[in-house]
């Protein structure tokens, strides 16, 4: 399960985005903060979805960065245009 702090900063961040225009369809988080292993060094591993990335991820992909400063660098994004099949270590947040 992922700890409600980290729940909190990613609900926190995908409100900077869509505050910046940027509409997220679903948002995942995997890696440490879903096994039980992360510390408070941790990265925050958070896999975005958006049919925005499909016109040019490359238009996105610094606004996503960037906003990360407005809560948390430990945040590290993947942008996807759509899931397909989804890993049992992914924990579908929103």
């Amino acid at each position: 399960m992922v700890d409600t702090k980290i729940i909190n900063l990613v609900k926190k961040y995908l409100n900077v985005l869509s505050l910046k225009g940027i509409f997220i369809s679903k948002a995942f988080v995997y890696g440490r903060q879903t096994n039980g292993t992360a510390t408070g060094e941790s990265d925050i591993d958070l896999m975005l979805v958006s049919p925005m990335f499909a016109e040019d991820t490359d238009k996105y992909a610094p606004a996503l960065w960037l906003s990360t400063r407005n809560v948390s660098y430990k945040i590290r994004t993947t942008d996807l245009t759509s899931v397909k099949k989804v890993s049992k270590s992914w924990k579908y947040l929103f």
